[in-house]
């Protein structure tokens, strides 16, 4: 600052923001709750995926880093060299409660693993269409599961029909196909296909969660 007098009177007239000292306040000033931004941003993303089976991994990171940052934010500001205080701190909780839920994601993902497995491998079986038909606006298709595994399975069977109108999907669900033995079903649905071709296009376990298949 300098001291201007002008027709008499005195004041101060401030530092020019072309001046070294004028530049660097204005660029601390935008950059000073960087750190305490990040902090709350990987508070939240921790606190939001924490509790997720699979995802609880990237939560627990994610709390961390924001405890991390936001520390570190608190001892710049104490310094005088940063702000976001609030921000700060919000980003500290986040991450504590993030890591305080995170267990029930721990919890969650061994049955969810379980499910995912039962789904995605069946176990070895034999399936057989046995019957493939459509007349009078109904379509009908039976065929038979062969269980090969030394324990209960319970299986979705994914069956195309093939038509002049082109491929379609239905799906039979069939529970609880004790061990080495073979269980029959049959599908009749209201359809308009004519001279339709069955095939097996695939043979799940049940859908997780509760899901339904398609169709």
């Amino acid at each position: 600052t300098a001291d201007v007098s002008l027709h008499g009177q005195r004041y101060v007239d401030p530092a020019p923001l072309d001046a070294p000292g004028a530049v660097h306040a204005v660029m601390s000033g935008r950059q000073s709750r960087t750190r305490a931004t990040l902090a709350l941003l990987a508070g939240l993303a921790g606190l939001a995926t924490a509790w997720m089976p699979f995802f609880v991994v990237v939560g627990i990171v994610a709390a961390l880093v924001a405890i991390a940052l936001g520390v570190g934010a608190l001892r710049r500001i104490a310094r005088g060299a940063a702000g976001g205080r609030g921000l700060a701190i919000s980003g500290i909780v986040l991450g504590g409660l993030a890591l305080a839920v995170s267990p029930l994601g721990i919890v969650l993902t061994g049955p969810a693993y379980r499910e995912l497995q039962r789904f995605a491998d069946p176990g070895r079986s034999a399936t057989a269409i046995t019957r493939c038909t459509a007349a009078g606006g109904s379509f009908s298709v039976s065929g038979t599961i062969d269980n090969r595994e030394g324990e209960s399975r319970s299986y979705v069977i994914d069956i195309a029909v093939t038509s002049a109108d082109g491929v379609d999907h239905v799906h039979v669900t069939l529970e609880d196909v004790a061990a080495g033995s073979t269980a029959p079903f049959t599908l009749t649905m209201p359809s308009s296909v004519t001279d339709p071709t069955c095939t097996v296009a695939r043979v799940t376990g049940p859908y997780p969660f509760g899901l339904e298949p398609p169709g």
